[in-house]
């Protein structure tokens, strides 16, 4: 175990030792759900540009089927089960 985890489990005996009305634990909590709000919109986000990227590729990817169709005609609408 490194220091930085021996510190957290440190600070965490701390708080657990400390009544769940005192101010340093409310305090403490509030932040926490802070930092995990800011991740999860941020996870959103990324989720978000990721989505908007793949529906890009698809476009991308029906129209190159599409020009490769009416280039090769019905073998490839026939090759493909259509």
């Amino acid at each position: 175990m490194n220091a930085a985890d021996e510190a957290l489990q440190k600070a965490t005996a701390e708080l657990e030792a400390l009544p769940s009305d005192s101010p340093l634990v409310i305090t403490t909590a509030l932040k926490m759900h802070q930092a995990n709000a800011t991740y999860l919109t941020s996870t959103v986000a990324m989720l978000s540009y990721d989505m908007v990227e793949a529906q890009r590729d698809l476009k991308s990817l029906r129209e190159r089927l599409a020009a490769l169709e009416a280039k090769s005609g019905s073998s490839a609408r026939l090759a493909r089960g259509g």
